[in-house]
């Protein structure tokens, strides 16, 4: 079974080796103790306690595991394979090529997933008996299912194992318990119910002293005789429980009403009506607070009766009532135009007055679009490139919104992994020392001359995080009403916080009004609210605010949940004042409380943004803090409605505001990106013609007005680009029209009536439907052409020449409905009829019957209307442009020059000559115009918006207009206009549009013809050839296109494409039918072949949707390569060939196929008894003959299986000689692999390993394993033997008849190693030494070569008293580990100074051994250091940490030598500080005393 694994035990080493194979690294996993870890060299993680990462990796042999925490000594680890195979290795495509490689890396990936499968599988055959032990049982997985029933005795059940959850619900009986076992412990609390009392058996003492609470009492039980007199206070009544009835008459006196407490309703009607207050009554007040009848007030009836403008203007009347009128004409109406609202624009007056809403949404606004900004989303959006134009300092960035949580170091430096849109990580210097920037708050920071590095300016609130003071308004109202209690309060603090931890109390004593006498027993709480006497009558001189806080008591318990809150107003006092000061503001923020508190505890941010934005109508040189103005400081110009911001020496202009609510701006540069949400339009134009958004779905170009154009005005070779990088582009002519796609693939498609016409495909273009084909095609005119086939009949053959076949059909083949070719008729090409399209009937044929080939090319550009039904312009293969109106080509240029198909006029013996000699010759018979020009110029020209107009008068004739276009005119009617599309000639209402052409100056009729646009929405292209006008072409405004010959229709388009009436379709030698915008598909005879040419990169394809494609001919069919490179060819006997770099590979036969090569095929299917025979006398052969499959070899040759992974998929398997005689492989299913010699057994599979019948030799004779004695394995070579193996119950024997044991690399070995008797064999020999001993200890009871019996030895050790720890471990330098005792010196050769650690050595050569601990210090080591400084011996590098209770020790040894006295120190150096115990933890271990550091010096010369 192959290895996909390898368990090892955790031994506190960190590296771990694995050789099992592997596809990749990834597939290597690694669990501890059931723990998955993670390989943080694939998924980038960062070092922890369960990460890893592999070094010296190889697919075929393994590599380290590198724990970045080494395991503990003991833990399970799993080092395993799990291959992937969500997705192949290599995944074939129809036409790919199949290669080895790939076929191996399939089946290696297929092999290694197979096992893995297998040996994840453990079968019931795979165990021995009794070999499962409990070690062998993982913890908790020995689940009910496993257990037989009644197999869990009671002595399997642990003592004090069966706990409540381990009992059936009611399966405790009474007979379970045990008399007097359940006590008050064993009762849950409230498990005692009603039922379980007797009648009367709680008595008084029974119940606890403040137990019966107000749920105890049934409903009305309490009766008057139960209420002592006097104890229902004010604090017992129930608000609004105090009714009429309640109150006895005449028993309400003044003093019991509250002032402002008597409203309209509590005054009877009419009570004032008809009463007129004096002016004495007036100035004396005594009016104040009451109110007018609504019939005076709307009547206006006290308008100018009581209150005269000298008494409003003084304010005579304030806090008093007054008319609406007058209300109006002094005070600002919120319902009319005085108020800016939300969305409103800021006028330059200062009449009227901003909302809160208006003034936040402005002030977000101004903010968040600010020209020169450059806004991005969050922290991770930053540019890749510096965004200042000059990759300089000065533009701002603003962040809309942190996503989380940004601190800075000690220095004020906040750096942002992934910080920008490419990945690179962003520092952001000059922020506050170690401070979190909250997410969700905005932040504006600016750029440096070093990229990805920027300067902190500002933190930016947000609206929505101050507008939640206002949800608690109410009680900022009262808190401000009484901030004198509140400033007490704040100063009786520790008094206010005892009274909130007696709460309880308070609240037992609300409760039950009976108990009150027990305040007595309370003493001490009595004296300390004595103690506070000068409060509470602090309290009774504010009653009226204690009364009203008693009305607000909700908003108090509020205000103490918010104490932190409070106190931030409490040290804002001023503010809150102005709060009240704009109480309407404050109430309309009542509803956002939440925001408000968070705006408290960033009350330093907003006052910070209060400063540095400002409103003025003139540039400020102070910000709002009286301070001078910063860099970064924004105020909003109320002048010239603009935002500004300061660059550190001037007010830079910024954004205006613009009356939709959005963002006006002349001339801004926006050096990033500009952001508009979802259904945020960008605008363009005056009357916001063009609109462009995003609706969360789509994206739009809206416009309103006139012709949406998109042009480039670069130089040539400059492109227009519609880029989609995922979808594609649709183009439609309307909603719901599709006209033109472009696919993701590169596929475009054109439309005509939402059905598909034309797309673009790799080999070239695919067309439904017919072609229409107006004017020249290749030079040849259709028109002209079309009396050429009159008179062609229906019957002509194959076998008649060329003028035998016009004869032939001039009678028959060309009817009214034009050109149609009807099944089994042709269009020829070539002289000789060598090439032909036709249908047959059942098939459509494309016939190449000369001796040339068959080729297809095309090459034409067209811009059309978006759903191109309509053609604008063409671009010919030949350099032409062709310009077009609804379909009917109006200009065309030439070689020559340009043609506009209308009538150009020269009537008389005028002549129009320009060129060399008679340069310009403009001319008109008689007294008529002339332009006559030698060898000058003659220009026409205006400037401006003037025009050029030729005419008669004041009629005009011609205008040339400033725009490019000209106007003709006739009868002082316009009638002729060019335009960017083209030319336009119009006519009156009800009249024909025409354009006459006129050639050989009109001497025949045959040189008129005219272009009419007709009333019935037809243009018709007409001669007068006949003496009578004579329809050629006819257009539709249905997109219909008719071609005429005689006045009859003989070709037309529609809505599937070109319709042609039956004949034949002829074109001369080397003529052509060209496809494509770039002559991509071009069809012709040369005068020898016949060619469907591809002549561009795509393929060509010969395709019917319905049925096959016949391509036939008279002899072979050869398909050829780049024109010379032949692939397939069909020979004329009816064999096929296909061929590779123009050596036949494949040859069809009578009897099937001849190969030559080698096949490679993804799948071969053949019949039974079908052989595919390899090898030229056919020697390998491989069939099936109906039962049996087949791989023979009839050759002379071997038969060979190569590569490098084979799998044979069978059930058994057998592999035999070729007379079938002997057994030479064979393998079981499900069962053992057989290998024989002559018919012997010599190899088993067993599901334990194998077993082998007889010796193994390895290389030859020479070298044999075979069994040994005792169940040994014994190799034995030419040399000897060795004898492995278990030879007796103590030892594992190594046994040689050789008189030495050679090992020519590291042996390791995990346990003792020890001699097998006492003194009685020797570690090396006085001739052949180890070079260095390492080890942590060295116990030596004889003698050490050249040191002595034990005496040139000295240990020195560093020692504190019982429970002393070592002392505080710092980090960043070496520490001297204070050694203090001398514990041995043999020969007196080291002299210890116990005062400073240092020991000295006089001169001699040493070996020192040296270690000390260190607790949860981080990583630590120790060294041995002279006194002069120099490292002479490091010891090891360890780490430490808390979990590990006597720490960690840093132990090392070495050789020194001194040609003199020298002194050294013991040395400790950490990475983390530890306090009090970092250089060692004491141990406590009764009156030992603690050791923490040991030197051990042997003298060894």
């Amino acid at each position: 079974m192959a290895t996909t694994f390898t368990d090892l035990t955790g031994d506190g080493g960190a590296t771990k080796q694995f050789s099992f194979p592997s596809i990749k690294e990834a597939d290597i996993k690694v669990e501890v103790d059931a723990v998955d870890y993670e390989n943080r060299g694939i998924t980038g993680a960062s070092s922890g306690t369960t990460t890893f990462t592999i070094t010296s990796y190889t697919t075929t042999g393994g590599g380290n595991v590198v724990f970045d925490s080494a395991p503990g000594s003991g833990a399970l680890i799993r080092i395993y394979r799990d291959t992937d195979v969500d997705t192949p290795k290599a995944t074939y495509t129809a036409g790919s090529s199949i290669k080895a490689g790939d076929l191996n890396n399939n089946q290696t990936q297929l092999l290694y997933a197979a096992q893995e499968e297998q040996n994840q599988t453990v079968i019931t055959a795979d165990i021995k008996n009794e070999a499962i032990t409990t070690a062998k049982i993982k913890d908790q997985n020995v689940n009910t299912s496993k257990l037989a029933n009644d197999a869990v005795t009671g002595a399997k059940i642990a003592d004090d194992a069966i706990n409540s959850e381990h009992y059936v619900d009611g399966s405790i009986d009474t007979a379970h318990i045990a008399d007097n076992a359940v006590t008050t412990a064993k009762i849950p609390d409230d498990a005692i119910t009603g039922p379980k009392l007797g009648t009367d058996s709680i008595d008084g003492h029974n119940i606890q002293d403040n137990s019966i609470n107000s749920e105890h009492y049934i409903d009305g039980s309490i009766d008057t005789a139960h209420i002592a007199d006097a104890q229902i206070t004010t604090a017992k009544i129930v608000d609004s429980n105090v009714t009429t009835a309640k109150i006895a008459d005449s028993n309400i006196t003044t003093a019991k009403i509250a002032d402002d407490a008597v409203t309209n309703a509590k005054i009877a009607d009419g009570t004032l009506d008809g009463r007129y207050y004096t002016e004495t009554e007036l100035d004396a007040g005594q009016l104040d607070n009451r109110y007018f009848t609504e019939t005076e007030l709307s009547n206006g009836s006290l308008d100018s009766r009581y209150f005269t403008e000298t008494e409003l203007t003084n304010g005579a009347l304030d806090g008093r009532y007054f008319t609406e009128t007058e209300a109006d004409a002094r005070y600002f109406n919120i319902s009319a135009s005085e108020t800016i609202k939300d969305g409103d624009t800021f006028p330059d007056n200062d009449t009227t007055i901003a909302t809160t809403a208006a003034i936040n949404d402005r002030i977000i606004d101004l903010v968040d679009d600010v020209g020169g900004f450059v806004p991005i989303a969050n922290e991770t959006s930053f540019p890749n490139a510096n965004p200042d134009v000059n990759n300089g300092t000065g533009t701002l960035i603003s962040i809309k919104a942190l996503s989380q949580n940004l601190t800075s170091n000690s220095s004020g430096t906040i750096s942002i992994t992934n910080g920008t849109v490419g990945n690179s990580t962003v520092t952001i210097t000059g922020a506050a020392n170690s401070t979190t920037y909250a997410a969700t708050f905005g932040m504006i920071v600016e750029t440096t001359s070093t990229l990805n590095t920027y300067t902190f300016h500002r933190l930016v609130p947000k609206a929505t995080e101050v507008s939640t003071v206002s949800g608690s308004i109410s009680n900022v109202n009262t808190v401000a009403g009484a901030i004198s209690n509140v400033n007490t309060a704040a100063g009786n603090i520790t008094n206010i916080n005892t009274v909130a931890g007696i709460n309880a109390n308070v609240t037992t004593v609300a409760g039950i009004s009976s108990d009150v006498t027990t305040v007595a027993n309370n003493n001490s709480n009595v004296t300390a609210v004595a103690g506070n006497a000068s409060n509470i009558n602090s309290a009774v001189s504010n009653a009226s605010n204690i009364n009203s806080a008693v009305s607000n008591a909700s908003n108090i318990n509020s205000a103490v949940s918010n104490e932190s809150n409070i106190n931030s107003a409490v040290s804002n006092a001023s503010n809150i004042n102005t709060v009240a000061g704009s109480i309407s503001n404050v109430n309309t923020a009542a509803t956002n409380i939440a925001s408000i508190n968070t705006a408290a505890s960033n009350i330093t941010n907003v006052n910070n943004f209060a400063d540095v934005y400002q409103i003025a109508s003139s540039n400020p040189s102070t910000d709002g803090g009286g301070n001078a103005v910063a860099e970064g400081d924004l105020y909003f110009n109320t002048t010239a409605n603009r935002l500004k911001v300061y660059d550190g020496a001037n007010w830079v202009d910024g954004v205006a505001a613009s009356s939709g609510g959005g963002v006006q701006t002349t001339g801004a540069t926006f050096t990033g990106d500009v952001k508009l949400n979802d259904d945020v339009n960008f605008v363009v134009g005056t009357g916001d013609d063009l609109k462009i958004y995003h609706n969360g779905t789509d994206s739009y170009f809206d416009n309103a007005t006139g012709i949406t154009r998109i042009r480039n005005t670069g130089t040539n070779g400059s492109q227009i680009q519609l880029l989609n990088s995922n979808q594609g582009i649709k183009i439609q002519g309307k909603t719901g029209e599709q006209s033109i796609t472009a696919l993701a693939n590169g596929k475009v498609e054109l439309y005509h009536d939402n059905s598909k016409k034309l797309e673009t495909q790799s080999g070239g273009v695919g067309i439904t439907g017919d072609i229409t084909v107006s004017g020249n095609v290749d030079g040849r005119d259709v028109a002209a052409d079309g009396s050429k086939l009159d008179g062609i009949e229906a019957s002509a053959t194959a076998d008649q020449t060329a003028s035998e076949i016009v004869t032939l059909l001039s009678d028959q083949t060309i009817t009214a409905n034009g050109l149609i070719m009807t099944d089994n008729k042709s269009i020829l090409l070539g002289a000789s009829d060598d090439f032909r399209i036709r249908h047959t009937g059942s098939h459509s044929e494309i016939t190449d019957e000369g001796t040339g080939n068959l080729r297809l090319g095309s090459n034409q550009v067209i811009i059309g209307s978006p759903t191109f039904d309509e053609t604008s312009a063409k671009f010919v293969d030949d350099g032409a442009v062709q310009l077009y109106y609804d379909n009917s080509k109006k200009f065309e240029t030439t070689s020559a020059g340009i043609l506009v198909d209308n009538q150009i006029k020269m009537s008389d013996a005028g002549a129009l000559i320009i060129g060399s000699d008679n340069d310009v010759n403009i001319n008109h018979s008689g007294s008529n115009f002339q332009i006559h020009n030698d060898t000058g110029n003659i220009y026409l020209d205006t400037v401006g918006t003037h025009f050029i107009r030729v005419g008669s008068g004041n009629e005009a004739a011609i205008d040339a207009i400033a725009d490019g276009a000209v106007k003709l005119y006739y009868n002082g009617v316009q009638r002729f206009q060019t335009m960017g599309a083209g030319i336009e000639v119009t006519a009156p209402e009800a009249e024909t549009a025409g354009i006459y052409l006129t050639a050989d100056e009109g001497d025949d009729n045959n040189d008129y013809w005219r272009m009419l646009s007709t009333t019935t929405a037809k243009l018709l292209i007409q001669n007068y050839g006949s003496g009578a006008w004579e329809t050629s072409i006819e257009c539709n405004a249905d997109g219909n296109v008719e071609l005429y010959y005689d006045n009859s229709i003989k070709a037309f388009t529609y809505s599937d494409g070109l319709h042609i009436g039956t004949g034949t379709l002829r074109g001369d030698d080397n003529a052509k039918v060209v496809f494509g915008d770039s002559s991509d598909l071009q069809i012709y005879h040369d005068g020898s072949h016949s060619y469907v040419d591809g002549t561009t990169t795509g393929d060509l394809y010969l395709r019917s949707t319905s049925d096959d494609v016949i391509v036939s001919a008279a002899d072979d069919i050869v398909l050829q390569v780049q024109g010379s490179e032949t692939g397939l060819r069909c020979n004329g006997n009816g064999s096929v060939d296909l061929y590779y770099d123009n050596s036949k590979k494949l040859e069809t036969t009578s009897w099937g196929v001849q190969v030559s090569g080698t096949v490679k095929p993804t799948e071969l299917n053949m019949d039974d008894n079908h052989k595919l025979q390899l090898g030229n006398s056919a020697d390998l052969r491989l069939y099936h003959d109906g039962s049996n499959s087949y791989i023979t070899d009839v050759g002379t040759g071997s038969l060979l299986i190569d590569g490098s992974a084979v799998t044979f998929r069978t059930g058994s398997f057998t592999v035999n000689n070729a007379a079938n005689s002997e057994n030479m492989l064979y393998a079981a299913q499900d069962g053992g692999v057989y290998l024989y010699y002559n018919s012997s057994n010599k190899l088993e599979t067993i599901n334990t390993g194998i077993k082998v019948g007889g010796e193994i030799w390895i290389g030859n004779s020479d070298t044999q394993i075979e069994e040994g004695a005792n169940n040994s394995i014994r190799h034995v070579t030419n040399a000897g033997h060795v004898d492995i193996g278990p030879q007796n119950g103590s030892y594992t024997h190594y046994v040689t008849d050789r008189p030495k044991h050679w090992f020519n690399t590291l042996v390791e070995i995990n346990g003792h190693c020890q001699p097998h008797s006492n003194t009685s064999y020797n570690l090396g020999s006085s001739s052949l030494r180890w070079s260095t001993a390492y080890c942590q200890y060295l116990d030596v009871s004889g003698t050490i070569s050249g040191v002595g019996a034990g005496k040139a030895i000295a240990v020195l050790r560093e020692r504190q008293s019982h429970d002393v720890p070592a002392g505080t471990f710092s980090s960043g330098a070496d520490r001297v580990r204070q050694l203090n005792v001398e514990e041995h010196d043999g020969e007196s050769f080291c002299t210890l100074d116990v005062n400073t650690g240092e020991f000295t050595l006089p001169a001699g050569t040493y070996l020192i051994y040296f270690e000390a601990g260190g607790y949860d210090c981080g990583a630590h080591r120790t060294k041995i250091v002279t006194d002069g400084g120099t490292d002479k011996i490091f010891g090891l590098n360890v780490h430490s940490h808390t979990s590990y209770p006597n720490g960690t020790t840093s132990s090392g040894f070495g050789v020194v030598t001194n040609s003199s006295t020298e002194g050294y120190y013991l040395k400790h150096r950490c990475t983390t500080s530890r306090a009090t115990n970092g250089l060692g933890r004491d141990m406590n271990f009764a009156s030992e005393q603690e050791f923490y550091a040991t030197v051990v010096i042997f003298r060894i010369d």
